[in-house]
C-alpha cells in the first residue's frame, strides 16, 4: 500500500482518498500499514495537512472537492460514532449528502460499515463510511 499525504500532482493516480475529522489516529495507523505493504496496490491520498478541520458529517464536504478536482470516485470516510448521537447513521448521512447536492443516494449496510453509491452532478461516486 502507498499512502500519499501530501498534495496530488497528474503523475500520481490514488485508488482511494480517505477522509476523517481529527484523523491523527487513522493516520498513525495508515502510516504502519504502509510500511508493512511496501510499494503494493493500492495507493490511498489522505491529505491529512492539506484539508481543513472539519469533523463529524462536514467532512464529507470534501467528497464534492476530490470527485471533482481528482476524479476519483472511491473515497473512504471514516467517522466517529458519537457524532450521531443514537440517531439512525444512514439517514443523517443521507440527508447531509441531499443537502449538499447529491442525488440518487443509496445506502447499504455492510456489518459496522455503510456503502454509498451516489452521483454529484455526473460523477458516480462510491463511499465506504466506518463508523468508529
Amino acid at each position: 500500500m502507498r499512502l500519499i499525504e501530501t498534495n496530488l500532482n497528474e503523475y500520481i493516480k490514488p485508488n482511494y482518498i480517505i477522509i476523517t475529522g481529527d484523523g491523527k489516529t487513522e493516520l498513525r495507523l495508515l502510516r504502519g500499514l504502509s510500511r508493512k505493504l511496501d510499494r503494493q496496490k493500492p495507493i490511498i491520498f489522505f491529505p491529512f495537512s492539506t484539508h481543513g478541520r472539519k469533523t463529524g458529517l462536514s467532512a464529507l464536504d470534501a467528497v464534492q472537492t476530490y470527485a471533482t478536482r481528482y476524479r476519483i470516485n472511491s473515497i473512504i470516510y471514516i467517522v466517529d460514532g458519537d457524532t450521531f448521537e443514537d440517531k439512525p447513521v444512514d439517514k443523517e448521512i443521507k440527508n447531509y449528502l441531499t443537502s449538499k447536492g447529491f442525488g440518487e443516494i443509496n445506502i447499504s449496510s455492510i456489518n459496522q460499515a455503510l456503502l454509498i453509491n451516489c452521483k454529484y452532478g455526473d460523477k458516480e461516486i462510491i463511499l465506504y463510511c466506518i463508523i468508529s
